[in-house]
């Protein structure tokens, strides 16, 4: 694939995963924020910020790093791969139906 056609594919995933991110809003009741989260805010911070200013580009570069150090549980286990947003008291998500292992 040329390297054309790889930053298409990437920017069209990136705008997909931020699209979804805005339609697909699974709230969590009340979301309170516990100490440890305050390591992980910036991050969600900024995912909020490249959202809001159609900033889709750098999106996966920034989730990334949310993905890499957080997993998310359903209740037969970690999920192969989810889309967290947390925005102040509002936390939203969706995951994959796969398992993280396989």
């Amino acid at each position: 694939m040329a390297a054309s056609e790889r930053q298409h594919s990437r920017r069209h995933d990136c705008r997909r995963r931020a699209r979804n991110a805005l339609a697909a809003r699974t709230l969590l009741p009340s979301a309170r924020p516990q100490p440890a989260f305050s390591q992980f805010k910036p991050w969600f911070d900024e995912i909020n910020a490249l959202v809001e200013e159609g900033e889709f580009e750098r999106f996966d570069e920034v989730y990334d790093l949310i993905e890499g150090a957080l997993t998310l549980e359903s209740p037969s286990g970690p999920v192969a791969e989810f889309l967290l947003h947390i925005d102040q008291e509002r936390a939203w998500f969706r995951w994959s139906e796969g398992s993280a292992t396989s």
